[in-house]
């Protein structure tokens, strides 16, 4: 699957909330009003298996988490299988792009490129949501390091190479 044809990943479920069968959701958009106007949605489980469900209502209780309500699901019981999924969206449904702008999901899967030297670090397997943005990179090893997603420390993204460029601070990179 290239890139365009990729879903937007939009939000990751947390937990149930309440007893009317709303879940929390961490907002992974720049606009989570977004959300109030989604009438169907995709949710990717973290066993890979794809769901499509209704959206009946959401509401925005903060800049960075939603509250959405599934037809599919009245009570709070049955919502626990979908936490940690993700929303997903279809690519012309996202936000457009400014210049210089990348989605979050075609970051995952990049390689994490040493900008200095060109030593491949590993590849971005995840975006923690925490004040900025930060990459998480698995190593070749399996070990996993943490980097903010700011200009200093990525310089450069080169999504048709596959490619994200790192400048990380003295001794992030040290055992």
């Amino acid at each position: 699957m290239t890139a365009e044809d990729r879903p937007l990943a939009i939000g990751r479920l947390l937990k149930p909330h309440g007893v009317r069968g709303e879940i929390k959701v961490a907002v992974m958009t720049d606009d989570p009003a977004r959300f109030k106007k989604l009438s169907e949605v995709s949710v990717e489980l973290t066993n890979g298996q794809l769901l499509t469900l209704q959206v009946e209502g959401a509401r925005v209780i903060g800049p960075e988490t939603v509250l959405v309500k599934f037809k599919e699901y009245g009570t709070p019981e049955p919502l626990q299988a979908l936490r940690d999924a993700l929303i997903l969206i279809p690519r012309a449904m996202g936000v457009p792009l400014k210049p210089g702008e990348v989605y979050f999901a075609d970051v995952i899967g990049l390689k994490a490129i040493l900008q200095e030297t060109g030593q491949e670090l590993g590849t971005v397997t995840s975006i923690i949501s925490a004040g900025h943005d930060l990459l998480e990179i698995t190593r070749p090893d399996g070990t996993d390091f943490l980097i903010p997603w700011v200009d200093p420390f990525v310089p450069k993204i080169d999504v048709a190479a596959g490619q994200i460029f790192l400048t990380p601070p003295p001794g992030l990179l040290e055992d």
